[in-house]
């Protein structure tokens, strides 16, 4: 490897380290341990993405900028650190147990996979990573023509977060660590939101290891999707908004934390305002009781003023180029009809999802049942007016492919949340900690609204992922204090450590056990570990047939020298972001290449003025 190519390698850790150093810095300054871990993670985001969109509007995002910012942050957080080294130490001090085993064999497993595995989801070939090459191209978050209107128009955070490791290290090879320490982040601030909801430490390492082990969050924590960085950024408000009511005089300084974090979220993805929108009820609510006039202007005050920092940039451009609210995407993802039976019907489907097995006779049986019984409520009348394009009807994934990214179910937690959650009303009489029912009615509210509005399709799995995450307090402090003996509560942890095995060693996008046909599954082929697979094969694993052709093309590219690119790909779903991996790879961009959206949506410019194309990929 060439000296300045090991150079970036080194300096692309320049923006992680923030996050250690910051968290101990929180904690050597009087913050619980967990308090300084939201800290450090909402700064963290808070920083690269205020740094990135003014780099963007001076389009100087670069490499360059970007190191020298992280070079100072990172000197000045050690230079304060090395003041309080003694009290940071304490920091390291985790105790030790079952449950704190079990987090860290999970944790493991998925950041070697992160480490080692290639950002081959389908969603993130298609506009995830296109968008951050573009953005390195162009030099700003502006909009730029493209096929697809996803690489413009959808929140741009988790790919800002990406994008600081990419302009530094040159390289894509850390881009699943954003995801994971996401995971990471929420496995921590549930523990601490069981405590706040009254919940003993055994209770608050059974909801941590309730968020490690859900398949989902599993084999999500080592893509390069952005559900886990929602969850993340909503527990992270969850947990500073609970904090704020539950002192008389809350500073302004924590309420304004509160909103940052709940803005943030939905930049990443708005699923995070539709999700977190019973808490800010909730919050503001409490928030404004018994405080005087000058207090509660100030914080009405302080949270919009939040709130149009962080919304503003992406919103301003989305109405540049959109001339308003309405796009054809928010069209496709919003319900074209709204009603109670409307909501009820998404609610069984969307739960419906959880439940299956990957085997087809059980899941067809099942699903006909559930089926039937929204039929004879007559709630499925609406159901091409409330699904995402043609899936109207379930379709479930057969065989391993339970345990994809995009579908993942959850049977054994959301088993585990309907008997919480009935045990929660049962007992709702009962002398629990007073946040506890509102916690809960949050919880269902974000449940509910996302049902009212949001489109069902086959993939909803992932997008419930926040809401797994902050119905795991729930799930943890619903159990009855005579449930809560040692074996008992380790019999949980056990439950769940087997259930999260499955989608740890057969994830089948980074597959990291090879299986051998009828051993031990009823498998046709063989299936190597990704391990065993080059770095082209690993970056088309939810594609294989589309490796060669791709090579092909690119090998055309290099061999030619070709300096500019244009991209013919009709429709949403084309993956883009192979091209740029191999050009990179290859060393095709040893010399300037551009590459261009030719049949492009909306009316957007090119920022570099005009494009002549010398070859087209289509």
């Amino acid at each position: 490897m060439p000296f300045a190519q090991l150079l970036t390698h080194i300096a692309c850790i320049l923006p992680l380290a923030f996050l250690p150093a910051m968290a101990l810095l929180r904690f050597s300054q009087g913050a619980d341990r967990l308090r300084a871990v939201a800290d450090a993670f909402l700064c963290w985001t808070a920083v690269s993405y205020a740094a990135t969109e003014i780099f963007g509007l001076f389009h100087d995002i670069a490499f360059l900028p970007f190191l020298l910012l992280w070079t100072a942050i990172d000197g000045w957080l050690v230079s304060r650190l090395w003041r309080v080294r003694s009290k940071a130490v304490e920091f390291w001090r985790i105790p030790t147990g079952l449950p704190a085993l079990i987090l860290a064999f999970i944790l493991a497993i998925t950041l070697f996979i992160a480490c080692t595995a290639a950002p081959n989801n389908w969603d993130s070939l298609t506009y995830h990573l296109p968008r951050i090459e573009h953005w390195i191209q162009n030099r700003t978050l502006g909009y730029y023509p493209t096929s697809t209107m996803k690489q413009n128009d959808y929140g741009p955070l988790a790919e800002i977060l990406l994008l600081q490791l990419r302009v530094i290290s040159g390289s894509d090879f850390l881009y699943s660590l954003i995801q994971w320490i996401s995971m990471l982040c929420s496995t921590a601030v549930v523990f601490r939101i069981t405590r706040q909801l009254g919940g003993s430490e055994s209770q608050g390492w059974l909801a941590s290891v309730f968020v490690a082990s859900l398949p989902i969050g599993i084999l999500e924590s080592t893509s390069t999707q952005n559900d886990y960085v929602v969850a993340a950024l909503l527990a992270c408000f969850v947990t500073l908004g609970l904090d704020a009511i539950s002192r008389p005089k809350a500073s302004l300084g924590l309420v304004l934390a509160a909103a940052c974090a709940a803005a943030l979220s939905g930049i990443v993805k708005p699923t995070g305002y539709i999700s977190g929108f019973g808490f800010a009820v909730w919050f503001a609510f409490e928030l404004s009781r018994g405080v005087d006039f000058r207090t509660l202007v100030s914080r009405a005050a302080g949270v919009t003023l939040v709130l149009i920092l962080v919304m503003g940039p992406p919103a301003s451009r989305f109405l540049e180029a959109h001339q308003g609210m309405q796009s054809r995407l928010s069209q496709d993802s919003i319900n074209g009809s709204f009603g109670i039976r409307q909501t009820l019907d998404n609610l069984i489907r969307n739960g419906m999802l959880n439940f299956n097995v990957g085997i087809p006779e059980i899941d067809r049986r099942s699903n006909q049942a559930v089926e039937a019984l929204a039929s004879n409520l007559g709630l499925d009348t609406y159901r091409q007016q409330t699904s995402y394009g043609h899936f109207v009807g379930s379709a479930p994934p057969v065989g391993l492919y339970v345990f994809h990214e995009d579908f993942g179910p959850n049977s054994v937690h959301s088993l585990f949340l309907i008997l919480a959650f009935l045990a929660t009303m049962i007992r709702w009489r009962a002398s629990n900690p007073a946040r506890r029912i509102p916690y809960f009615i949050a919880l269902l509210a974000g449940l509910i609204i996302r049902a009212a509005v949001l489109r069902w399709d086959p993939w909803q799995v992932r997008y419930q992922l926040p809401l797994f995450v902050l119905a795991a307090p729930i799930f943890a402090t619903a159990l009855p204090g005579h449930w809560l003996s040692r074996r008992i509560v380790n019999a949980f942890h056990l439950a769940l450590a087997l259930v999260a095995l499955p989608p740890l060693l057969f994830n089948q996008s980074r597959q990291l056990v090879p299986l051998v046909p009828g051993q031990p599954f009823p498998v046709d082929w063989y299936r190597p570990s990704y391990l065993a697979q080059t770095a082209n094969t690993r970056l088309f694993a939810n594609n294989p047939a589309l490796r060669q052709p791709y090579e092909d093309a690119v090998n055309a590219i290099v061999h030619a020298r070709v300096t500019q690119v244009g991209l013919l790909q009709h429709g949403g779903d084309r993956w883009e972001y192979p091209i740029w991996r191999m050009l990179r790879d290859q060393g095709g961009f040893d010399y300037p290449v551009r590459i261009e959206h030719l049949a492009a949506e909306g009316k957007a410019e090119f920022p570099l003025g005009p494009f002549q194309p010398e070859a087209v990929f289509w």
